[in-house]
């Protein structure tokens, strides 16, 4: 593998010392070169792999239009840094093309994680051979059901198309997916995030346990979960082109208490359901999130526990988040509380509901994609 060229501008000079000494902690061979000013002659004199950090403050905001333009080369991989966090220069800048927005002072355990993904992404080519889909379910607030409506979407899914199904559940709460489906786990989430390779893979997947025999497998963290220990960001991105060899849908169930590992997740996605109701504090809250956590993702806006029958109120919605909703599952507390407290699905507990209705809807249509 060549080395990558990583090309620093900025006109601090503790910055770009620090950078230097940061690189050192990199698992793989690098250029580098520094600069005080921006200027697209040097990126453009080199012709390989390389990842460029910009500063960018209030005098020099115009240099985002050069990384818009010159980020159509997949050569060419922008990080933008800022003494600025606002929310406004880190949307603008991942709208020019930035992979990433890194507030100043850098943060060196940050700054190695964003280097080292763009690295194995972009430049190792990690995604050949893989054949499954990852769908992500995501939510600004606690209490939008994303739990309960991946449960429902993978089991229908996985009983529909006969496919192998993962249901993997990042959380590391009470409402863990081995408790809420009443299933015995052999190892919890992290361990087969931080420890799945090619060449133990038949063997820590023997482990997965499959929901009441069906196509549909779970990991979960049950009584296993344990407070220090954390996945290791580097590897998920390893670990998920394994799985998507030997599933043909990956569910995942997030933890917003976990950023780092949330980003990575999202970024990995195929698709990423955003959970919502209809209530306008929410749904302010997650335009924001929308420019933000999911910029440039396949976003799916799902309108959860939805009871107005109002075509206005829709049409409100929809324009006020710029987006389309995608699909709307009715509200029915009785019926999901009654599916939750027997570990069951929706439609174990009664098929003809028109909240079950939705989710075998909605899965022909994922089916029917794939």
């Amino acid at each position: 593998m060549e080395k990558i060229k990583i090309l620093v501008f900025d006109e601090e000079e503790l910055t770009k010392t620090l950078i230097e000494s940061y690189l050192k902690e990199l698992t793989f061979n690098v250029v580098f070169e520094k600069y005080s000013e921006y200027d697209e002659s040097f990126i453009n004199d080199y012709n390989g792999n390389k990842i460029i950090i910009v500063n960018i403050n209030k005098y020099n905001i115009s240099v985002l239009n050069s990384i818009s333009k010159l980020s159509q080369n997949p050569q060419n991989k922008f990080v933008v840094i800022s003494n600025d966090n606002s929310t406004d220069l880190n949307v603008k800048a991942l709208r020019a093309g930035s992979q990433d927005f890194l507030p100043k002072p850098l943060v060196k355990s940050d700054f190695v994680y964003v280097i080292q993904r763009i690295y194995k992404k972009e430049f190792m080519d990690l995604s050949k051979n893989t054949n499954g889909k990852i769908y992500t379910a995501v939510s600004t607030e606690r209490g939008m059901g994303k739990t309960t409506f991946l449960i429902n979407l993978a089991k229908e899914i996985a009983d529909a198309s006969g496919e192998k199904v993962l249901l993997i559940d990042f959380n590391n709460d009470i409402n863990d997916l081995s408790f809420l489906l009443n299933i015995d786990i052999v190892y919890n989430t992290i361990h087969y995030m931080n420890n799945l390779t090619e060449e133990n893979v038949l063997q820590l997947l023997s482990k997965v346990t499959s929901y009441k025999n069906s196509s549909l497998y779970v990991m979960a963290n049950g009584f296993l979960r344990k407070g220090g220990e954390k996945i290791n960001v580097l590897k998920i991105d390893d670990t998920l082109n394994i799985l998507k060899k030997h599933y043909k849908y990956i569910f995942l169930d997030l933890d917003p208490n976990d950023d780092k590992v949330e980003r990575e997740l999202i970024r990995l996605s195929d698709y990423v359901f955003v959970m919502m109701n209809s209530m306008m504090s929410s749904l302010e809250k997650l335009k924001t999130y929308i420019d933000i956590m999911y910029a440039g993702k396949n976003i799916k806006l799902i309108l959860n526990k939805y009871e107005q029958k109002n075509v206005e109120k829709l049409e409100e919605i929809q324009s006020f988040l710029g987006r389309e909703i995608t699909w709307i599952i009715p509200k029915n507390f009785m019926a999901t509380g009654t599916a939750l407290n027997n570990s069951k699905t929706l439609k174990e507990v009664s098929p003809n509901l028109d909240i079950v209705q939705a989710y075998i809807q909605l899965a022909k249509k994922i089916i029917s994609r794939e």
